[in-house]
């Protein structure tokens, strides 16, 4: 799997400093059975004859997840906005399997008020704070799990009723639970910004791939374009879905209508996105690992109230997390040079493989 990244290298291989990040699916585990996966994963990369960072093969926090997938964005936008500061454009909406992410760079009065809540990042001369958040167990498998528990009949399937399926969905949010420090966007987490009118979102993730499994070719949408999706999904009956997406497998076509519903009600019930027709979300589709290779490459820091992770000077450097692997080919001396290269010339210099 790693073939290609090893051809390219060469006979410098040694060189490339390799760091292993896992995410959500480790953090739901036992601590045991994360840390053997880790320690094999680990063994697996030496014997390719990398220097592997031993201290950086580990489970990221959802902080740092949603801070690089904040990078991973601005970055990758930062072509179309050249004369707009990294710091200062897209939130992002992180939609996983088994968690959830949301990351905005806060105003001042955010910061002025509320700095207990906010990762404060320095990477690249550039310091900021953001407000990052994760949800586990609010990724759309973990989410489908739980509704599917907890309910004696799958209302959200292909043929029935949307509405039905969003009312029952809608509870997963536990909008209910007390919320111990006003205000609150969903399951009692505190929002120290309400009202994200003012912050161009980007979603990531499922939020992609279900709109790609649905061969819908719009990036942008509004709340009424994610409510009529939604509702065809789910009033569609199997056969003509299957005729409409023969590339699509049996699991994947029951999995539509959940899923498009419980995305369609997180952004707009839970974090209350605006309803209005000219409110859109951008859906790309991006890794959070660019973002941190970006951010090791660069000495990045983030730190906040109870966490701390510096990480180390650049180098050449491999990244790879237990899903996906991103390879970064280069040398100390123009390491920064190359990684610029990579976001105006993206041709082979990231790869994506599967690990497990």
């Amino acid at each position: 799997m790693l073939s290609p990244i090893l051809q390219e290298v060469g006979e410098e291989k040694e060189k490339v400093e390799v760091s292993m990040f896992a995410t959500a699916g480790l953090r739901l585990l036992s601590e045991s059975k994360a840390q053997e996966i880790l320690r094999l994963s680990y063994e697996s990369l030496l014997s390719f004859g990398l220097f592997v960072n031993e201290a950086n093969v580990r489970i990221i926090t959802g902080y740092e997840e949603a801070v690089f997938s904040f990078l991973s964005v601005n970055l990758e936008l930062n072509d179309k906005y050249p004369n707009v500061a990294l710091s200062e454009i897209f939130g992002i909406v992180e939609m996983g399997g088994a968690s959830m992410q949301i990351a905005f760079k806060a105003d001042e009065n955010t910061v002025e008020n509320h700095i207990e809540d906010l990762v404060h990042v320095e990477v690249n001369n550039d310091s900021f704070y953001v407000f990052a958040k994760t949800f586990l167990g609010f990724g759309a498998n973990e989410a489908r799990k739980k509704f599917l528990e907890s309910e004696s009949q799958n209302v959200c399937k292909e043929g029935t009723s949307f509405e039905t399926c969003s009312d029952h969905v809608k509870k997963l949010l536990n909008k209910s639970k007390k919320c111990l420090d006003e205000p609150c966007y969903f399951n009692g987490v505190h929002a120290p910004l309400k009202d994200l009118k003012d912050i161009k979102f980007v979603g990531l993730s499922d939020f992609y791939y279900s709109l790609r499994d649905l061969s819908f070719n719009r990036s942008r949408l509004s709340y009424s374009e994610f409510k009529a999706l939604g509702k065809e999904v789910c009033e569609t009956p199997y056969v003509v879905l299957k005729n409409k997406h023969p590339k699509l497998s049996k699991e994947k076509i029951e999995q539509l209508c959940f899923k498009a519903t419980w995305e369609l009600n997180v952004l707009f019930e839970g974090f209350e996105f605006s309803k209005h027709d000219d409110s859109t979300v951008e859906i790309i589709n991006l890794s959070w690992t660019p973002g941190a290779a970006y951010y090791i490459l660069n000495g990045g820091k983030i730190s906040f109230e109870k966490i701390e992770s510096p990480f180390f000077q650049p180098k050449p450097l491999l990244l790879c997390s237990l899903v996906f692997c991103a390879g970064l080919i280069g040398f100390r001396k123009n390491a920064k040079r190359y990684w610029t290269s990579l976001f105006q010339n993206r041709r082979n210099h990231v790869y994506r493989y599967n690990l497990i």
